[in-house]
């Protein structure tokens, strides 16, 4: 116990290190000033929502509680440092390390040896999805964090409606669509510890309170930052069907599925060559993975990508050599990657922006599958960490001279 609370203890110190030196980087640049400008994030509205009461919070319509939930630390942050901006950067970077030292202790409940926990830890924190959205202001990184808890609970406390509930609140905050992949994870440890019929209980359970609950907050929200919008009214989701995505070709289908596959099995976790471009009026250019390849890769990246198809193809033989798709917390795992996966084929534009909702899943369904490899002796545990390690250093390799590209994008840019 003293050795976990040792590591976890760097793991958040070394990340939120990280991620707020990484972010201060990016927003001396004054890219953080413009929406869309990074994979489409709206990293200027964040800031206001971050650490200004007065703001125009009008995006609580998609994200009900980001602001009441969020903005009380980020005005006292802004107070504290004198930065608004700054402060939006702190809150981001805690959140990233929380997801980092929140993902060990799932690793830990799962299984996994000190080794591989400790890595597969750091593949989370190293990974382009975490290493972007730790790093500027917005809500996924929070997303993230949601599941990393919920997944934990599913594993650690079991079917708790006592947590479950506050850490579904939170989640269902940051985005409405959140209660889905959440209520699975709570759903899978209910009937891990109680059986199928409690877990159904427990599950309605937990949606009706957190529901009600979230109601309530959005209504005080409402009260306490007028400019905000009440999620649960029909006006709150007209504006985001133009973000949904129609397949008028079979052509068409083809290179949305493909484009999703890349995001959802490499891109979130190795960075690609984005494609940047300026668009007509903006100062700055828009950076994208949107047409990238496996192509698009340097040396490092090439590398990474083969050792992630190798523990993708060892996650799988360990599921079935050692039987564990019977396992709840594995199939709502995989459950949510499939179910954010088809929402998010027909809804979005940048896919790489709704990338943290998927990132931790992904790998929480490889770490769990890696036990079943791990389990048939000394020789294959030491092969699975010595593989982890690698791919650990590979990607952050890859990843932070991806990052550092997109700061010298973006001086050259104000320069």
């Amino acid at each position: 116990m003293t050795r976990n609370r040792v590591v976890r203890a760097v793991l958040f110190l070394g990340f939120f290190s990280l991620y707020l030196a990484a972010g201060r980087s990016l927003g001396s640049t004054g890219v953080f000033a413009y929406d869309d400008a990074i994979f489409q994030s709206d990293t200027s509205r964040a800031v206001r929502d971050l650490t200004d009461r007065g703001a125009d919070h009008y995006r609580t319509k998609v994200h009900p509680l980001f602001v009441i939930l969020l903005n009380p630390a980020g005005t006292l942050l802004r107070k504290l440092t004198g930065s608004p901006l700054l402060a939006a950067v702190i809150l981001g970077a805690g959140g990233g390390a929380l997801c980092v030292v929140a993902a060990h202790a799932f690793f830990a409940a799962a299984g996994l040896g000190p080794t591989a926990a400790a890595a597969l830890s750091c593949l989370l924190g190293v990974s382009t999805s975490h290493l972007i959205f730790a790093s500027l202001p917005d809500t996924f990184i929070f997303t993230a964090l949601s599941f990393v808890i919920g997944a934990w609970l599913a594993a650690r406390r079991s079917g708790s409606l006592r947590l479950g509930v506050p850490a579904g609140i939170f989640s269902m905050g940051m985005a409405t669509t959140n209660l889905g992949p959440f209520s699975l994870l709570f759903a899978a440890g209910a009937w891990r510890a109680d059986g199928f019929r409690a877990a159904v209980r427990k599950s309605v359970a937990l949606v009706v309170l957190v529901l009600l609950a979230a109601v309530g907050l959005s209504l005080l929200q409402k009260a306490v930052y007028p400019s905000s919008n009440l999620f649960f009214v029909p006006e709150s989701f007209r504006e985001d069907t133009g973000y949904m995505f129609v397949p008028h070709s079979a052509k068409r289908a083809e290179i949305r599925a493909r484009v999703l596959l890349r995001h959802v099995t490499v891109f979130g976790l190795v960075a690609p060559r984005p494609l940047a471009r300026t668009p007509e009026g903006s100062p700055v250019p828009w950076v994208t993975f949107h047409k990238a390849t496996l192509a698009d890769f340097g040396v490092a990246g090439r590398c990474a990508v083969g050792l992630l198809f190798a523990l993708y193809a060892l996650a799988v033989y360990g599921i079935f050599r050692a039987r564990l798709f019977r396992e709840p917390v594995l199939q709502a795992l995989v459950l949510g990657i499939a179910t954010l996966s088809a929402f998010h084929y027909f809804y979005g534009d940048d896919l790489f922006l709704y990338s943290c909702s998927w990132v931790f899943l992904v790998v929480g369904a490889v770490a769990w599958g890696l036990q079943g490899v791990s389990r048939s002796g000394r020789i294959w545990e030491r092969a699975v960490n010595l593989l982890l390690v690698l791919l650990v250093v590979l990607t952050a390799v890859n990843n932070l001279g991806f990052l550092q590209g997109l700061v010298d994008l973006y001086r050259g840019a104000a320069a």
